[in-house]
């Protein structure tokens, strides 16, 4: 069937949260820079889409009916065009929140350096310092005025492409309402899932070591 549902907030912004809330509604497996990690040959896919050739990470998510966060929101204009009634989601975050948050989890887990059993795949760590803080930032993470311009331009930019009847702004903060009418699926019964708290993100992305926050 292909690619249904595909998140396209950055990291940091609920994207594991929304990971999970797909599941629960029938959209999963759901991609997510987590399932990349645990797959040594998706490297090589996602780091010939860096260098123009996205086919070969398309046909990965072609067979996940959902898919958050980077890696594959990086594609999501070809990822649009292969997929035309795909329904994409923005989840959104308060962007001085976001930015704090980024800088304390995402960023510094790719800052520190590997170490002798850490259990992280140099091409993995090459693959998301490639893909976040070189292509999405201009190697300026750190200038938080650049980092906050491109958060805010990423927004603009899947507001002017993507039809109005195939987006969802969301803040995973008002749970099950909106993301349920948008899909059209029934709330489920369970409380919305609230996921990637301090101890989840260390668990999920390692290396140890480097300091974590929540959301």
């Amino acid at each position: 069937m292909g690619l249904q549902v595909l998140g396209v907030g950055f990291g940091r912004t609920g994207t594991y949260t929304l990971k999970r809330a797909l599941e629960v509604l029938g959209y999963g497996p759901c991609y997510h820079m987590a399932e990349e990690m645990a797959q040594a040959s998706h490297d090589e896919p996602w780091l010939a889409a860096l260098h123009g050739a996205p086919e070969a990470a398309l046909g990965l998510l072609e067979a996940y009916p959902a898919a958050v966060d980077w890696p594959a929101l990086f594609l999501w204009r070809e990822a649009l065009g292969r997929w035309p009634g795909l329904k994409i989601i923005l989840t959104e975050r308060d962007p001085e929140a976001w930015y704090a948050s980024a800088a304390r989890t995402i960023v510094a887990t790719m800052e520190t350096p590997l170490r002798p059993g850490d259990g992280v795949r140099s091409s993995h760590r090459t693959l998301t310092r490639a893909m976040i803080l070189e292509r999405t930032f201009g190697g300026r993470f750190h200038d938080k005025a650049h980092a906050l311009a491109v958060y805010k331009a990423h927004r603009r930019a899947v507001l002017e492409a993507v039809p109005a009847a195939q987006l969802l702004c969301f803040n995973v903060e008002a749970g099950w309402g909106p993301l349920c009418a948008f899909l059209g699926s029934a709330e489920p019964a369970e409380a919305f899932p609230r996921e990637n708290s301090t101890a989840d993100f260390s668990t999920l992305f390692g290396p140890p070591g480097a300091a974590r926050e929540a959301l």
